[in-house]
């Protein structure tokens, strides 16, 4: 995987239930980690155990972005998060199809 491929995608779950109550774009242990999550996570997983599952990985951040988005949408009635916020970054796979430097 090179490094532009870095980004998946992840839900987690209810261990008691199996529940997907979650989904969530990330690199390296986001899947796992519960820092900087947001109150409604927080109030759902207070006192509750959970596990997360990796759906969709080896993926450009414009690409994770997409599928998190979709897989938001499409389950937004039974999911804490509703919308993504986040501040759109410019992908440099895109801007390298469309763009090339010239010294001169």
């Amino acid at each position: 995987m090179n490094n532009e491929n870095k980004y998946y995608v992840y839900g987690h779950y209810f261990k008691e239930n199996n529940e997907l109550f979650y989904i969530g774009k990330g690199t390296r242990d986001r899947a796992t980690t519960i820092a900087h999550r947001s109150l409604g996570w927080k109030n759902a997983t207070n006192g509750k155990q959970w596990y997360s599952v990796i759906l969709y990985s080896g993926l450009s951040n414009t690409e994770a972005n997409s599928k998190e988005c979709s897989l938001i949408e499409l389950l937004k009635s039974k999911i804490v998060n509703k919308t993504v916020k986040r501040k759109d970054k410019v992908d440099t796979l895109l801007l390298k199809k469309y763009l090339s430097y010239d010294p001169t």
